[in-house]
């Protein structure tokens, strides 16, 4: 998982990697995962900035797992620079799940509870109460399935024909809190036809989340 960074967005300059080897807890929860992390996505929050990311073992499969690290500055030149890895927080199982513990986005509440979203494909998107540090779902775990598309598949197929939904991120805009996730399908070339869709709500638990106005 590389970093690149820009002081005016135009020119960027390439980093070193978040992690200089694999985090260990990879290899134990998804066996022949070859080290390919990707789909961060990173918060400041109670003083620290916290990145998740998304490991998956098969893609296109729910053979996956959702992992925190967290680093008191973004500035490799200061001294207390570091990403510390916490581990896992989510993991999906093949022939359990119907969704996959990839694409993490976390965002806080109206009254600052962070919740995590992500998933993607089969039963869509999930929303889970986080604890107020951030390093693991708050038990009793509080589940939500914020966003689906119609599948006619059967129980566990896992194929990619339809239910295309993935992505997911969400932030808060005056009195909605706007859900864009991707739809279709990446990564065909001429034949690709991902695009993005948005909707809105009040509520980030909520089940229906509206067209916005057009104005």
């Amino acid at each position: 998982m590389s970093t690149i960074s820009s002081k005016d967005l135009i020119n960027w300059k390439e980093g070193k990697p978040v992690f200089d080897k694999i985090p260990e807890w990879t290899q134990q929860a998804l066996p022949g995962f070859s080290g390919d992390i990707w789909a961060p996505d990173i918060i400041f929050y109670q003083g620290q900035y916290h990145i998740f990311y998304a490991c998956n073992a098969t893609p296109g499969k729910p053979n996956a797992a959702i992992g925190h690290a967290t680093n008191p500055t973004l500035n490799p030149q200061n001294p207390k620079f570091k990403w510390t890895d916490h581990g896992k927080i989510v993991q999906s199982v093949l022939n359990r799940d119907l969704w996959q513990a990839i694409d993490p986005n976390v965002v806080l509440d109206d009254k600052g509870t962070p919740w995590m979203i992500f998933g993607s494909f089969w039963d869509g998107l999930k929303a889970v109460k986080m604890t107020d540090d951030m390093t693991q779902f708050k038990w009793p775990e509080e589940w939500h399935s914020i966003a689906r598309r119609p599948s006619t598949q059967h129980l566990y197929q896992y194929e990619l024909t339809d239910s295309q939904i993935e992505a997911a991120f969400v932030y808060k805009h005056g009195d909605y809190f706007y859900l864009f996730a991707s739809f279709d399908m990446c990564c065909r070339g001429i034949n690709s036809n991902y695009h993005v869709v948005v909707g809105r709500s009040k509520s980030i638990t909520d089940r229906i989340w509206t067209k916005p106005d057009s104005t």
